[in-house]
């Protein structure tokens, strides 16, 4: 058994690490290997204390969540963080703002709305923030020695709060804390209570009022509407479950205000989608209830897809698709054809002077006035003018698309047998 004294200062430094990471002594014995004499002088050697005799509490260390996303933020803006964005954080964690203020001070410091979109995804859906921290901030301001283990929350957050709150809303906090009831812990249960209660409501509204757009719109699956309502429940449930009635949780007003803001959600998301702005879906009609759907419906037949959305706009069909189909199956050999079809579409230069040369017209007056003479020209300058050329193509093309009928040709006729000279 070793001595102290021939312990090195490593040694005696980790085995002071391992204790005062509420390791027990007779768990260090087995771990080392050494009497609990010597392991108890090696962690006073490294400049350690030794617990009082007893269960080993372990402290609660809280993750100063507030702050590192201060930091996150600090890095979006790739500039520190000035008094009044932080002024403004602070005021909508406790309450005195709402994210009309974050639009402002975007404006102001030219943020591109980077400021209101850090509230939106890790402020507005932490309930660290909305439900744990200004409870804890607003109690450490009326009354001393609060635990904030029993929030949930780092110490460094609420000191952050409390720095940057001005005297007038300090005593707002401290009036209405003291004259008014309310849940000062964290009440998740009740938060996940409201949110259960609310799920056969989520279905109903996309069964109901969201139909048309998961139905008629690929950007939405029915389910992807159902978790984005259940968002919306949780982040207006976390903001009124400091709501009581006789001294309890007031589950009925807190559901319904749930319920109503997923209405409002809902409408606002069909709003989005039929808006000038986000327009998926066009009245074309005052009288009567006609729609032209910009979006492809998934009950469409799958082999004649786009005509079959054409009939239902009552527009004329366009087979131009299954040309440039066409034109992808048809072999390098055809090059002239695809030059030909090329100048439908496209803009070619050479073409434009062949026309003027011809014709004197500009290119493009030709095709709207004498579309049969432009046809001519776009045929002689693609170099496929001979009719032969075009119905040898054109056999081609039908062959390899599986489309030739061989017994509409015209069997050669056979030369006629000589009779036989009797003899």
């Amino acid at each position: 058994m070793p001595r102290v004294a021939e312990l090195t200062d490593a040694q005696c430094k980790a085995i002071r690490g391992r204790y005062e990471q509420f390791v027990s002594l007779d768990k260090l014995r087995e771990e080392f290997g050494w009497s609990r004499t010597v392991i108890t002088s090696a962690i006073l050697r490294a400049g350690g204390k030794i617990r009082r005799p007893g269960p080993v509490i372990i402290p609660r260390l809280d993750v100063p969540v507030f702050n590192n996303k201060l930091e996150v933020l600090s890095k979006q803006l790739r500039k520190p963080l000035n008094d009044e964005v932080l002024k403004t954080l602070v005021d909508y964690v406790l309450g005195f703002n709402d994210g009309r203020t974050f639009r402002k001070i975007d404006r102001r410091y030219g943020y591109e709305g980077a400021l209101s979109q850090f509230r939106k995804d890790h402020l507005e859906a932490s309930y660290y923030i909305m439900g744990c921290l200004w409870r804890a901030v607003y109690r450490s301001m009326v009354y001393r020695n609060v635990n904030f283990g029993d929030y949930g929350v780092a110490e460094s957050d609420v000191r952050i709060c409390r720095d940057a709150t001005i005297p007038k809303n300090r005593r707002e906090i401290r009036r209405w804390v003291k004259n008014t009831k309310y849940i000062h812990l964290p009440n998740e249960d009740g938060v996940h209570a409201v949110v259960q209660a609310c799920e056969k409501t989520m279905k109903s509204i996309v069964g109901s009022k969201l139909r048309f757009i998961y139905q008629y719109d690929p950007c939405y699956e029915k389910d992807d509407l159902i978790g984005f309502l259940r968002i919306v429940a949780y982040r207006v449930a976390v903001k009124y479950d400091w709501e009581m009635l006789d001294g309890k949780f007031n589950f009925e007003k807190c559901l319904n205000y749930t319920k109503r803001s997923m209405w409002n959600a809902a409408y606002l998301l069909i709003k989005q989608n039929t808006s000038d702005d986000y327009k998926r879906l066009a009245r074309v009609d005052t009288e009567q209830r006609l729609y032209q759907i910009t979006t492809i419906s998934m009950d469409s037949p799958l082999d004649d897809e786009w005509t079959h959305i054409q009939r239902r706009l009552g527009e004329p069909e366009d087979r131009s698709i299954e040309v440039f189909d066409l034109v992808d199956r048809i072999s390098q050999d055809e090059s002239r054809f695809f030059d030909y079809l090329r100048l439908e579409i496209e803009d070619v230069p050479g073409f434009d002077i062949f026309i003027k040369q011809e014709t004197g017209q500009d290119e493009n007056n030709l095709y709207n006035g004498d579309y049969k003479l432009w046809r001519e020209l776009a045929l002689r300058f693609s170099g496929i003018s001979r009719e032969g050329q075009r119905k040898a193509m054109k056999r081609r093309v039908l062959r390899e698309l599986g489309m030739w009928d061989s017994s509409k040709m015209k069997k050669p006729k056979r030369p006629k047998k000589k009779a036989r000279s009797s003899k």
